[in-house]
């Protein structure tokens, strides 16, 4: 049986209001044939469900702060109802929260209230390592300025630890949390980001000099994603896989279900062809993903599956590489 997965990261609850045509105007009253919902989210939430709901074989947990009220327990409810561990840390101010309009036919507009996330301490997400002994790590960083400061030696000692796969995302797309990105880079399996992330962390303008200046910094494989699907370095090699033909209802938790792909199928010393499969699993958890209301909801193994066998010879004939 393998080790846990660890997923060390957000924990917001998503207020959705997705597929309508418009907002409505200042005094208008603007009336939907159907309901806005609350739904689970934060990046360990969305990954630790997800990797769930893939088929991780080995228990997964997952760890983040929530305040003392109805949308922390929430939180932790929706975590534990898919069979993970919830090891949250309970603080003083409330629960995060995200307003998420998605018009139709357009990306997401969010409304963040940071919360209790901001006080995710070092001390807990410590604790729960050393006591969970996982084999495998998913990390945000960026949301708490205590833990970014921490997480180079964290990660130090998780890798004394055992932990033999380490994932890092950065938790919003803002100059913080991609610079907590830089203390630990060459401490790394796989980094995640998108394509704005890239340019915070480089300054280079396109993808492939992004990569190129990137790997001048870490060993670590590099995975950018965007609605054309993804980029992603291997040593010297960067692999180009077009995106998922897929109705897109609400782009909430994409690169979450994304990561969640990577960090249960990705294995040390990985070649190109593994990569490539790897690279076309995750994006079908994101493909499904967004085939549903919700960041988690259209995530299910069968569904994923199915994405996967449909696609999957288009995905991979379209597939290039080229050298970096």
């Amino acid at each position: 049986m393998p080790r846990p997965l660890l997923a060390v990261g957000t924990y917001t609850a998503d207020v959705i209001l997705a597929g309508i045509e418009r907002l409505a105007s200042p005094g208008e009253v603007l009336y939907l044939d159907k309901p806005f919902d609350l739904r689970a989210g934060g990046h360990a939430v969305n990954v630790s469900i997800d990797a769930v709901k893939l088929g991780y074989p080995g228990k997964v947990y997952s760890v983040g702060a929530v305040g003392g009220d109805g949308f922390g327990r929430f939180l932790v409810e929706a975590v534990r109802g898919v069979g993970a561990e919830a090891l949250v840390d309970v603080v003083d101010v409330p629960t995060a929260r995200n307003l998420i309009i998605a018009l139709r036919g357009e990306d997401r507009r969010f409304h963040v209230y940071r919360g209790a996330n901001t006080r995710l301490s070092p001390s807990h997400v410590e604790s729960v390592l050393e006591s969970v002994g996982p084999e495998r790590l998913y990390l945000a960083l960026g949301f708490s300025e205590a833990l970014d400061r921490e997480a180079p030696s964290l990660l130090k000692r998780a890798r004394k630890a055992g932990v033999e796969v380490i994932l890092v995302d950065p938790a919003y797309t803002e100059l913080q949390s991609v610079g907590a990105l830089k203390g630990v880079l060459g401490l790394v399996e796989a980094i995640h980001l998108n394509e704005a992330e890239l340019k915070m962390l480089t300054g280079a303008e396109g993808v492939e000099d992004g990569l190129r200046a990137l790997a001048r910094l870490t060993d670590a494989i590099i995975a950018v994603t965007g609605s054309w699907g993804v980029a992603a370095r291997i040593g010297n090699k960067v692999l180009w896989q077009p995106s998922y033909r897929v109705e897109v209802i609400d782009p909430t938790g994409a690169g979450d279900a994304f990561c969640a792909g990577l960090i249960t199928a990705i294995n040390p010393g990985m070649d190109t062809e593994g990569l490539l499969k790897v690279l076309a699993w995750a994006q079908a958890a994101a493909a499904a993903a967004v085939s549903s209301v919700g960041a988690t909801e259209g995530v299910d193994k069968a569904r994923v599956e199915s994405i996967f066998k449909s696609q999957y010879q288009r995905i991979i004939s379209s597939s290039r590489i080229a050298r970096l």
